[in-house]
């Protein structure tokens, strides 16, 4: 399984690594810059079903 990596937004210094399909927020503080870093994780976007589609031309 792939994983993203999430980093600091101030320092870009690595915080960890995620799951895809995590879903959740977390408040970190980051070992380089000692910022509280606040992430959001959300559900991925699901496109819609191909039956739901319809085509413009």
């Amino acid at each position: 399984m792939n994983s993203a990596t999430i980093y600091c937004q101030y320092c870009h210094q690595r915080l960890f690594d995620i799951l895809p399909g995590t879903r959740g927020s977390v408040e970190i503080k980051c070992s380089r810059c000692r910022r509280i870093v606040k992430i959001t994780f959300r559900k991925p976007e699901t496109p819609q079903a191909s039956h739901n589609f319809i085509p413009t031309t």
